[in-house]
């Protein structure tokens, strides 16, 4: 389960686009539910770059969940009610330099460095 990303440094030119403008500027320890970047095609096939909350509100949902919805296993994202839809018509690239995990119970933490230089995306 991924509970933080880092955005400070990604390879924009490794995903064929430019730089996205400072309100998407690059930070350190970003958490779900924050404004993060994400690649995405435009109407004309081109990739661009846009902000998106680090969140899911399920299309039925007449009002945002308690408990912010971030993380689907793979095995059931296509099948689960709250994450069906949107994995069937609303896909992004989100771009991060690393990802930190913390176990249950959080005594310690991992952080995933993408090495040299290069970019996680999922």
């Amino acid at each position: 389960m991924c509970e933080r990303i880092d955005t400070h440094r990604i390879p924009w030119a490794f995903f064929g686009i430019k730089e996205p403008d400072a309100l998407l500027d690059g930070r350190y320890n970003v958490a779900p539910t924050a404004l993060i970047p994400v690649i995405r095609l435009g109407g004309d096939g081109e990739r661009r770059v846009t902000g998106a909350i680090w969140n899911l509100r399920p299309s039925w949902a007449s009002e945002p969940p308690k408990r912010p919805l971030f993380n689907a296993r793979a095995e059931t994202v296509h099948s689960l009610p709250s994450f069906r839809d949107a994995f069937r018509t609303r896909r992004c690239i989100v771009p991060a330099c690393a990802l930190e995990s913390r176990p249950n119970p959080p005594r310690s933490r991992s952080l995933d460095l993408a090495s040299d230089g290069a970019c996680h995306s999922f």
